[in-house]
């Protein structure tokens, strides 16, 4: 067996893991300034506020269903980390 096509697979795999934690869940792209709910879920920011400026009053999070509105959306700082995940999927 060799080892070196094993730790490919591993490393694989774990790319392929961050991608679907960075993955905005209305837009499946790569989160672009993301935001938290007060459920913790995480969205891109253009994506939530369009969402949020569809109807007056409180909106559901897409995944869980709870009630959102902007006033507990949290702009999260993760630009390191992605950037991180872009520079190591061209390294594959």
């Amino acid at each position: 067996m060799d080892l070196s096509a094993v730790r490919v697979e591993e490393v694989q795999n774990v790319l392929n893991a961050m991608q679907k934690i960075l993955e905005c869940p209305i837009c499946l792209e790569l989160i672009k300034e993301p935001v938290s709910t007060k459920c913790d879920h995480i969205f891109c920011k253009f994506c939530m506020l369009k969402l949020l400026n569809q109807k007056k009053g409180p909106s559901q999070c897409p995944l869980c269903k709870n009630d959102i509105t902007k006033r507990y959306i949290i702009c999260i700082m993760v630009g390191g980390w992605k950037q991180q995940w872009q520079e190591n999927v061209k390294i594959l």
